[in-house]
């Protein structure tokens, strides 16, 4: 369920056999609260089972411990308002309620060189109990940093994932002269007299597929550890400036983000290669990807009714077709 002004999604559906419904909305810059109230009053009619609400609100619910000034331009009565509606439907801020006196944020103004928290996390309050961490990341391409919430369910049973070859390591000089090197060794220590050829030629694609993984995995380690650097480096330096509005700071946190961007882009590029690989093996093979395709089609040739003459219609099938040119 949506709008026509984008304000709002919401999507409702059963996970291991429980309703959950999330929403996500974004309010205007001026009334949040009577924006927020009209949502509300969608969302109380649509929601089923435990309810997740995030977005940006564009307004802190407490200017003292959510600005880096301790006020807000927003009145107060506008504040009590939103606050009033989210009580209705009994929401806990998460962040704010596993971090009680702790001072982050999620946007920086560059006009007025301030920091506020506006992006929120809420969870009905009978369904905290599975709320395990929520945090507020890093700003990295966006102005506004990202919150994260984890949840665990009770009825949660994990699944073992299958193993895929990573095509983008083919990229890799390194990695395919590695690779290459691991089979000439392999054929020379094993192509001895008394073994089986076939056996040997079997056998090496589970030594080749273990050799893979474990570059694969250092490899994906090695990148996983730089981004985590540089995330703790902005970290620090955002934290930094939001105490001391330092403009050297505020270039060191540019400079990173540069960088960190950059080493974001080769996954980003992978995941392209993954989304085209999907629909390139399963576009014309039966299957969900295909019917969700044909569903489209056929909508689009749907003809509802024509007309018989200058004045009358027909809905009816068979005067359709028997009027169909």
């Amino acid at each position: 369920m949506t709008d026509l002004s984008g304000r709002f999604i919401f999507v409702k559906g059963q996970i291991a056999g429980a309703y959950y419904t999330f929403a996500s909305i974004y309010l205007p810059n001026t009334a949040q609260h009577r924006s927020l109230q009209r949502i509300f009053n969608s969302l109380r009619d649509f929601q089923k089972g435990c309810l997740y609400v995030g977005g940006d609100l564009n307004v802190t619910l407490d200017p003292q411990v959510d600005t880096c000034t301790s006020v807000s331009s927003v009145p107060q009565s506008s504040v009590r308002h939103m606050r009033c509606t989210l009580d209705s439907l009994r929401m806990v801020d998460s962040w704010r309620s596993l971090h009680p006196l702790e001072r982050e944020y999620t946007f920086f103004s560059p006009v007025h060189r301030t920091y506020s928290r506006l992006d929120y996390l809420f969870v009905s309050h009978h369904c905290f109990s599975e709320v395990v961490d929520s945090r507020i990341g890093v700003r990295t391409w966006s102005d506004h940093a990202p919150v994260t919430l984890t949840v665990k369910s009770t009825l949660f049973r994990p699944r073992n994932g299958s193993w895929r070859f990573n095509t983008s390591l083919l990229s890799d000089p390194q990695f395919c002269r590695e690779v290459s090197t691991a089979i000439q060794n392999y054929f020379t220590e094993n192509l001895t007299p008394g073994f089986s050829r076939t056996m040997v030629w079997e056998a090496h694609k589970a030594v080749l597929r273990g050799v893979v993984i474990a570059k694969a995995t250092a490899l994906k380690k090695s990148r996983q550890s730089n981004i985590s650097e540089l995330l703790s480096q902005l970290r620090h330096l955002e934290l930094d400036h939001a105490t001391t509005a330092s403009t050297t700071v505020y270039d060191q946190i540019l400079a990173l983000r540069r960088e960190l961007q950059t080493t974001l882009n080769e996954e980003t590029k992978h995941m392209a290669l993954k989304a085209k690989s999907f629909f390139g093996l399963r576009e014309n093979k039966p299957g969900r990807l295909l019917a969700r395709i044909l569903r489209k089609q056929r909508t689009l040739a749907y003809i509802p009714r024509v007309a018989t003459s200058q004045t009358t219609t027909t809905a009816h099938p068979e005067e359709i077709q028997s009027n169909k040119t």
